[in-house]
């Protein structure tokens, strides 16, 4: 099972990863009101360390019912990976088993953020920026 692939989140961005589980027989939101949920994120899929990890009292569980869940990634957690494709997995456990139920697989892309060393100051007109005024900040 997969979800929608993830939109892209920019280095120091704060932003909930939403997932919906749905029943591998029927296609439908599965009421995940007994479980538990485990996240992680890797740079690679052959890492066997995660870089992240977000336990089950990190997640949002409002609409577990409907087999909606979802995990904030702070912006501390986001920008202080590289811009990466990061490989993720999602696991759903009944409390009390040790067996996951669903391990939901997933990428997410960290963007690079855009800081005042990444501006260019680029002066308009024919001579010089003193001659002929504001120059316009390009960023490139």
């Amino acid at each position: 099972m997969r979800n929608p692939p993830m939109d892209p989140i920019i280095q120091g961005e704060s932003k909930a990863l939403p997932f919906i589980v749905k029943s591998k027989l029927t296609g439908k939101p599965m009421d995940l009101s007994a479980a538990s949920f485990l996240m992680w994120l890797r740079a690679s899929k052959d890492d066997a360390a995660p870089i992240l990890v977000k336990e089950d009292a990190d997640f949002d569980k409002t609409l577990v019912a409907s087999g909606r869940v979802s995990v904030w990634l702070t912006a501390e957690d986001t920008y202080q990976k590289a811009p990466w494709t990061y490989y993720g997995e999602l696991r759903v456990t009944i409390v009390g088993s040790p067996v996951a139920i669903y391990k939901i697989p997933f990428e997410l892309e960290i963007e690079a953020t855009l800081t005042p060393n990444d501006w260019a100051v680029v002066p308009e007109g024919i001579s010089s920026l003193e001659a002929f005024g504001t120059p316009v900040v390009a960023l490139i």
